[in-house]
């Protein structure tokens, strides 16, 4: 499986008001050669530092079965519904990281959050960095894919009160429903998916 996959199963499955985050685990766990399991847990972060990560643990059901990952995605307890879907739906595409891509060390989480702090040029970053903005985009995707977001999205000049309406409707942040309300939609989604 990969994200394109994940999307189109977003796109047909969805119900014309939003997706929900525990069809996305499922279908990963169904359909992900390496994801057996999904965990979610809401815990006390310091904010200022990170709302939201994903770490893998490994679980085998007998001694006979080979391991598989579980991917453990912590949030932040004070994260309100929206917010808290939108980040573990954005930590759960981490499982399309390539090798390159995983922060799976200390030495390579300081250099993550020194690049979120100083923001380089793309050309510049780290893959770890490229992956955080794809995942950014991939979650957005698939939390108001391409059948949702024309029902829903009739212009790319909403005002604060609609967009706010529309948030409420597909249970996203605001910040996400302005985002997704450009074109560069349609530019993120070809890039990610191939879909035109």
């Amino acid at each position: 499986m990969n994200f394109a996959d994940l999307y189109r199963f977003a796109n047909e499955e969805s119900d014309g008001r939003n997706v929900g985050f525990r069809s996305l685990a499922d279908c990963v766990i169904d359909r992900h050669p390496r994801i057996g399991g999904v965990e979610t847990w809401r815990v006390n972060l310091d904010p200022t530092i990170s709302i939201g990560y994903m770490l893998y643990e490994e679980e085998r059901t007998s001694p006979y079965e080979p391991p598989f990952d579980v991917a453990v995605i912590r949030f932040h307890d004070a994260l309100n519904r929206c917010w808290s879907r939108f980040v573990c739906c954005k930590e759960l595409m981490h499982v399309f990281d390539g090798h390159n891509a995983r922060t799976d060390t200390a030495a390579k989480f300081a250099i993550l959050l020194a690049e979120l702090e100083s923001t380089p040029l793309l050309r510049d970053a780290s893959d770890m960095f490229r992956a955080e903005n794809d995942a950014i985009w991939m979650a957005m995707l698939v939390m108001c894919p391409e059948r949702i977001r024309k029902v829903l999205i009739k212009s790319d000049n909403h005002s604060d009160e609609e967009l706010m309406t529309i948030a409420q409707t597909i249970k996203l942040p605001v910040q996400v429903v302005r985002a997704i309300s450009k074109p560069y939609y349609f530019a993120a989604l070809e890039t990610l998916t191939g879909d035109i």
